[in-house]
């Protein structure tokens, strides 16, 4: 499968889920080939960190994977009382690329809207 077929396929299961999926957080260190270390499903033990983070559990999780795979675009991250809303711009300075998302919790908006950024410039072949 490549990686833009793991991305849709992620894409459609974070449409359908409401909260945490471990099942999902590896098939996303898998797209990017981060090792998945298995404290990562209980949290860390005995003052260890895991390797990778659970994303669709943690708000700081998920924008560290934006950041490490979207460098350089700006984000915000909005909560209106009832529903999250995340957008990611390509440039600081121009509002031309924009992607944006909203989920029940923070960080299904954010891993909806990165996950839509990362197939969109797949398809671009950035």
């Amino acid at each position: 499968m490549t990686k833009l077929e793991q991305l849709r396929d992620i894409a459609k299961r974070l449409e359908e889920v409401s909260g945490p999926d471990t099942e999902i957080d590896k098939d996303i260190a898998s797209a990017f080939g981060l090792d998945w270390d298995y404290s990562a499903d209980w949290g860390p033990r005995y003052g260890e960190s895991p390797v990778a983070f659970p994303y669709t559990k943690s708000i700081d999780a998920a924008l560290g994977l934006v950041d490490r795979t979207l460098p350089g675009v700006r984000l915000q991250l909005e909560h209106d009382g009832g529903r999250w809303h995340f957008t990611v711009w390509n440039d600081p300075n121009d509002d031309t690329w924009t992607i944006s998302a909203s989920a029940p919790a923070g960080y299904l908006a954010i891993l909806r809207a990165w996950v839509a950024a990362m197939i969109d410039r797949l398809e671009d072949g950035e």
